[in-house]
């Protein structure tokens, strides 16, 4: 059993270091860092609203939280002509949905 979580515990280390020591990731945390520190705590004590993908939203009326601070995860923008949503925060922790969704 320990053995089994130790491989898994390596395999995500292995996976973040493939994906996170990235040169390009690397040299834009380090660029950015300053510049980022001043969302830390932005909206602390407020209500705010994380937003996922899925065929689920376009049955939510996403409209009833234009009045809160919301953060829409990767290709939450495919949804846009179909809702009346307006995000205050575009998130996307893997380069890749940067580098397929530039246009």
């Amino acid at each position: 059993m320990l053995q089994k979580q130790l491989g898994v515990a390596i395999d995500s280390i292995v996976e973040y270091l493939n994906n996170y020591s990235y040169p390009v990731y690397i040299q834009w945390s380090f660029n950015d860092y300053k510049r980022l520190l001043k969302f830390k705590n932005l909206h602390k004590k407020e209500d705010c609203f994380i937003i996922g993908n899925g065929p689920y939203l376009n049955k939510i009326d996403l409209s009833l939280l234009n009045n809160y601070y919301t953060f829409g995860l990767n290709k939450i923008y495919l949804i846009f002509d179909k809702v009346n949503l307006n995000i205050s925060y575009h998130v996307a922790v893997n380069h890749l949905v940067f580098e397929q969704s530039a246009r």
